[in-house]
């Protein structure tokens, strides 16, 4: 028996598998302390935790602290004359033209920085070892001021980490209690500020993690739990909470993650194929682009030839990088809460801001009294008011009617027409930041299909699909907890880096082995420790190149580990890439600099196989409603059907509105769905 919830920023998703059986629960989140939601659904699941052998979790606790800047008191230790690096940045402006524009506060304030005697060269050769009792008296004071949690970032620790080391131990043992975060273990790589800023915020959100994680296992025992927590990361693999909680950072947006393996999982286990595309272009079942809707935001993701696009850093937020593996998601603000709203000149906008969970759309009466996207969608009936969580939760159309026509009035339009303009618009972001992700670095997304979940994805999928003129939909067996269900779907994944800086013609394949096989030896002393055996233990290996002249690199994918053969194709390897990314690449001849060595340490884990969906007669509609459909005919009377009525050999041709316990489908004239082996609802244009 399995277990894997996603905690999201409206709803808290469980699903349980059981013996080849999926069983889904929601609730509403509990932003105030997100485990209570966790233990309220696996409450709901009527099942003991003594009988659970995997509780897999991804949450947003560590994101949410960072956004809502409700992390740790934090404090820098830092090499004399480098105290404003954080503050400093890369000298980049995020309002170029914008003179009053200033940029977030960094995440620890300038008086908490503070600068410790010592110095370590470019080559890693300790010149000057710390002054000890100068940081130590340092760390005191802080702690006196209010700091509760301590980032150290020595120059040039990442060749050589032992002035940090030395620092820690020495304030570990004066301060017993004081989390302190070093930079060469949590990211030994060059870049200063890069380096800075990952080391702080894995510092202020480490001790909120920690005190999270704690009281849920706490409660996960006493229910009767008896393995380890698995929390999900951000490059699409699980750790234990123990070893999550010694890099932090690695935990940011570790839901979203969970959702694109299930998509692609969903996309390999499906029979069906994708519906013919115009002008010779064929598409793929493991060609995706992820669309996934919740209550504040719309997360867009590519899978590619059955592999998720990964970078090697994003920015929380402008002046706050994160640099490990992740794997790329971007978000929009277009969900089910946004709010939509008028500017000065009476234009309409939607987000970013979001009613969220608390106070919620208008439609909810939860002291929500703005309008949003949920609103539009109840006006226009493509959400049945009754039918949310099968009943669970009620919506008012007399409220969202009431929030829209605050818009409507000064528009000068009917209400009717408004929610169909808020429906239209956030549907445009959508489609818009799809082109972003696909046409502008040369994909064509007519190759792709486009997987919709999340509680609203289903409801705006075919939409999207049109304008950016793909011809097929996967539509998971429970769109609203697929994030949930991909946390029962990976492995355990640790990645590791090593700055490297040669030039390829430089070396011999044994001296860059020699420096990969130091990272795999970590890698399988931390899966060890995490109970992997040996035997299933994998390693990936990847490079960071550039060519000579460069400022930045390319992170480039090999095909194995590095032996000679493997040596001979990184010219090519990283030629074809600076291609696909720039448009333009040099002469194959042209000298290459290794910057940085990564390897991802992959514990495989059993996968479960998903439940065939049973063979049987088309469904019959349960009822019928007036739904609106704009452009495609207006006011249609439309059959309404239940989810769990569809198996496979069942074919809904629209207009017609699916319902289910977690999500409704809307399927538009001129569209078609059929279920396949696994339950997934493929809709197709004809």
């Amino acid at each position: 028996m399995r277990i894997g919830v996603d905690v999201g920023g409206t709803f808290t998703d469980l699903v349980l598998l059981e013996d080849g059986r999926l069983s889904i629960h929601k609730v509403l989140s509990t932003p105030a302390d997100l485990s209570m939601a966790v233990l309220a659904a696996t409450a709901e699941t009527g099942r003991s935790l003594a009988e659970v052998n995997q509780f897999s979790h991804g949450t947003t606790v560590t994101t949410n602290a960072v956004i809502m800047r409700t992390g740790a008191p934090t404090g820098l230790l830092t090499t004399r004359g480098f105290r404003d690096v954080l503050q400093i940045r890369r000298t980049t402006r995020g309002s170029l033209y914008d003179f009053q524009w200033d940029p977030p506060a960094e995440l620890v304030e300038r008086r908490w920085r503070r600068e410790v005697a010592e110095r370590t060269d470019a080559f890693g050769t300790v010149l000057r070892t710390p002054d000890v009792d100068g940081a130590v008296a340092e760390a005191r004071r802080l702690v006196e001021e209010g700091v509760d949690s301590l980032a150290v970032c020595f120059i040039n620790a990442y060749l050589n980490g032992a002035n940090e080391r030395a620092v820690r131990s020495a304030i570990e043992g004066a301060l017993p209690g004081l989390p302190v975060y070093l930079s060469s273990a949590i990211l030994p790589e060059w870049r200063e500020f890069e380096r800075t800023s990952t080391t702080v915020v894995s510092a202020y959100i480490g001790p909120v993690l920690s005190t999270y994680l704690e009281r849920l296992e706490s409660a996960l025992r006493q229910r009767g739990y008896g393995y380890d927590l698995l929390l999900m990361l951000s490059n699409g693999g699980l750790a234990t909470a123990t070893a999550a909680t010694e890099r932090p950072a690695y935990t940011i947006g570790s839901g979203p993650a969970a959702g694109v393996l299930a998509q692609l999982a969903l996309g390999q286990a499906s029979d069906a194929a994708p519906a013919p595309v115009t002008g010779g272009v064929e598409a793929s079942m493991t060609n995706i682009i992820g669309m996934d809707i919740g209550g504040t935001s719309t997360d867009i993701s590519l899978v590619y030839d059955g592999k998720p696009f990964l970078r090697s850093d994003f920015e929380l937020e402008f002046g706050t990088p994160v640099s490990y593996p992740v794997i790329e998601i971007d978000s929009i603000g277009a969900g089910g809460g946004t709010i939509a709203w008028l500017d000065s000149g009476g234009m309409l906008h939607m987000g970013p801001q979001s009613a969220g969970a608390d106070p919620g759309p208008a439609c909810m009466e939860l002291g929500g009294t703005e309008p949003t996207l949920t609103d539009a969608n109840v006006l226009l009936s493509r959400l049945n008011p009754g039918h949310l969580l099968r009943g669970a939760i009620s919506l008012s159309a007399d409220a969202a009617r009431t929030a829209i026509a605050s818009v409507a009035d000064a528009l000068g339009l009917d209400v009717v027409a408004t929610a169909d303009g808020i429906r239209r618009l956030a549907v445009s972001n959508i489609v818009f930041a799809i082109r972003q992700r696909t046409v502008e670095r040369g994909l064509d997304p007519r190759e792709f299909v486009i997987v919709a979940y999340g509680g609203a994805g289903p409801l705006h999928a075919t939409e999207v699909a049109d304008e950016v003129g793909i011809n097929t939909v996967l539509i998971p067996p429970h769109p609203g907890v697929t994030s949930a269900l991909g946390l029962l779907l990976t492995d355990i994944r640790h990645d590791f880096v090593s700055t490297f800086l040669r030039l390829r013609n430089e070396v011999t394949p044994s001296e860059v082995a020699g420096a990969y096989e130091l990272l795999a030896a970590r890698a399988r002393e931390l899966l060890a420790t995490e109970g992997v055996e040996a035997g299933r233990v994998e390693m990936v290996y990847a490079m960071d190149l550039r060519y000579v002249g460069q400022t930045h690199e390319l992170t480039v994918n090999l095909p194995g580990p590095y032996l000679q053969e493997v040596h001979d194709q990184v010219p090519r390897l990283f030629q074809t890439l600076h291609q696909a990314e720039y448009g333009h690449s040099p002469n194959i001849d042209e000298p290459i600099e290794i910057v940085n060595l990564r390897l991802a340490g992959v514990g495989r884990m059993d996968r479960p196989e998903l439940p065939e969906l049973p063979v049987g007669e088309s469904a019959l509609p349960q009822s019928h409603r007036e739904v609106f459909f704009g452009e495609a005919g207006g006011w249609i009377p439309t059959p309404v059907y239940d989810r769990d009525d569809l198996l496979r050999g069942s074919r809904i041709d629209g207009p017609a509105v699916v319902e289910q316990l977690d999500s409704t489908t809307v399927i538009p004239p001129g569209w078609t769905g059929e279920p396949d082996r696994v339950g997934s609802l493929i809709l197709r244009r004809h």
